[in-house]
């Protein structure tokens, strides 16, 4: 059980627990704070969403320790992983967009235009479904970052 300590700034970020006895078995910390969590499909990363810096926080699961940061743009967010883990999609609050990560080079691959402050993800049969806060529609797009309608 990974928690995110959003009031807590570079230090102290991410509490980790046993899910059965929810005993404290690991800390993240990085420069920043962190709002949001999401896992790789295979569970070997944590990629924890670094609201203050900018930036998606990569995190080896086993030894809580930060392996590799991205910029991504002002106030990520939410952040879902395709099922391949090939691809991390991560909303930018503040920015009406949401980015598109290779995750075998970290690189920007996108940037799909949304409404105000994107903030809930899921994918679904191949698509990316975007809500966002201020806006009254729900966005599709393709895996080209095409929007369907």
């Amino acid at each position: 059980l990974w928690v995110c300590n959003f009031g807590r700034i570079d230090g102290e970020n991410v509490f980790v627990y046993d899910e059965e006895t929810f005993e404290h078995v690991g800390t993240v910390e990085f420069d920043g704070n962190a709002v949001e969590t999401a896992f790789s499909p295979d569970g070997r990363f944590a990629y924890i969403s670094n609201f203050r810096r900018g930036r998606v926080e990569v995190v080896d699961t086993e030894t809580f320790e930060v392996v590799r940061e991205i910029a991504v743009g002002a106030n990520p967010k939410t952040m879902v992983a395709t099922t391949d883990g090939t691809r991390l999609y991560v909303a930018l609050y503040m920015q009406r967009q949401v980015v598109a990560i290779d995750t075998t080079s970290w690189e920007i691959t996108q940037r799909l235009h949304t409404g105000q402050q994107p903030r809930g993800m899921v994918l679904a049969e191949g698509l990316l479904f975007v809500a966002s806060f201020r806006s009254d529609f729900v966005q599709v797009f393709d895996a080209e970052g095409v929007e369907q309608r």
